[in-house]
């Protein structure tokens, strides 16, 4: 018997040798699948701070760059297994739509609607960051791993009960602004379609344009229904299309009259505006009335429309930085100085930052920066 006890202590000793190392490369396997899941929920919480910084920067109406930046300097402060999170701002960001029935991020800016951050954190071979050393796996020849996550965040419409909101685009169609002009039409169809997305009975838009003179393009009309006549409208609003019109038609094409379009929006809201709307003025110019003394008008007008209870957001696109003024100048400083009652004045050098810009002024009345993953 003891022989045979002998014997059979010396075959388990043999099976525990034998299946040592399949014991320790399961002990290896379970401490760094661990490792790798702690780096998957830490890259996770980082992608989603960084989307959600990225997509409040544009809400703000700080643009693509200024977005990136955003969310480059979060993740930085944020760590993986104790090391800085270090996101490339081309290859980890982009910007685009959500498509909610497949579940699918697309890269591109829309037309209107919701624009969409997409944030990829990640520690790969070819990331910032390089790949996640393993603990013990090399012993079987595998030194790391690849691990990422990506969020998604946009600005869309607030789960909040709010007031009606009744918004009156009033574009400058001077001739100063004529490099820029399709760049705000585009941009101001984009601010019509995202309020006209989450509409909620009560909400209204109109469109007034000015040059020397103002015109009423469209009277405040309700959303959604009256969108593709708001839009045409906007297609075809009133700008100097020449250089010869400031001579030939001097009463309506000669300069900028920035106080007769605030005067014109604030005359509609008096006329046609709900007591129970909140009102709001959104103007779009390269912030230059001219000549010289239309700029106090200007600043009258502003006081009128604040006086009634207006809010003024102003949207500066200069694309020429060293303009001087006169008809090829802008004053950027100026266009800001007419917000009131809380209004937001934004500004971008890039015209076609401008969509992003408009759409910052919609969610601003009837949205928030969140998660759409």
């Amino acid at each position: 018997m003891e022989r045979w006890i002998n014997r059979q202590r010396g075959a388990t000793m043999a099976m525990v040798v034998l299946s040592l190392p399949v014991l320790v490369g399961m002990l290896a396997l379970s401490i760094d699948l661990g490792l790798m899941t702690l780096a998957k929920q830490e890259l996770q919480n980082t992608a989603d701070a960084a989307a959600l910084a990225a997509a409040g920067a544009l809400r703000e109406g700080l643009g693509r760059t200024a977005a990136r930046e955003q969310a480059v300097g979060l993740a930085a402060a944020n760590t993986v297994l104790g090391n800085p999170v270090t996101l490339d701002p081309y290859a980890d960001i982009d910007f685009g739509t959500y498509d909610v029935a497949t579940g699918q991020f697309v890269s591109g800016l829309p037309s209107n609607g919701l624009l969409v951050v997409s944030v990829t954190a990640r520690r790969t071979e070819d990331s910032p960051g390089g790949a996640i050393a393993l603990c013990f796996s090399p012993i079987f020849g595998i030194e790391t791993a690849n691990v990422s996550a990506q969020a998604h965040a946009g600005l869309s419409a607030t789960t909040q009960a709010r007031a009606p909101v009744e918004l009156i685009v009033v574009q400058d169609g001077s001739y100063s602004f004529i490099n820029e002009i399709d760049y705000a039409k585009d941009g101001d169809k984009a601010l019509v379609g995202l309020i006209a997305d989450v509409a909620t009975d009560g909400d209204q838009i109109g469109v007034v344009s000015f040059v020397a003179r103002a015109w009423r393009e469209r009277g405040l009309s309700p959303l959604p229904d009256e969108t593709p006549p708001i839009n045409s409208a906007i297609d075809n609003l009133h700008y100097c299309e020449q250089q010869s019109w400031l001579w030939l038609d001097p009463d309506n094409y000669y300069g900028t009259h920035t106080g007769a379009g605030i005067d014109e929006a604030v005359a509609m809201f008096a006329e046609h505006g709900s007591p129970d709307a909140e009102h709001v003025i959104t103007l779009i110019s390269d912030g230059m009335p001219f000549p010289e003394a239309r700029r106090d008008l200007a600043v009258a007008a502003a006081d009128r429309a604040a006086a009634a209870g207006i809010t003024i957001h102003t949207v500066t696109l200069v694309q020429d930085a060293d303009g001087t003024y006169g008809s090829s100048g802008a004053d950027a400083e100026f266009n800001a100085s007419l917000t009131r009652n809380g209004g937001h004045a934004f500004h971008t050098p890039e015209a076609d930052e401008l969509l992003d810009v408009l759409i910052a002024v919609a969610t601003i009345e009837v949205g928030k920066a969140r998660l759409v993953r």
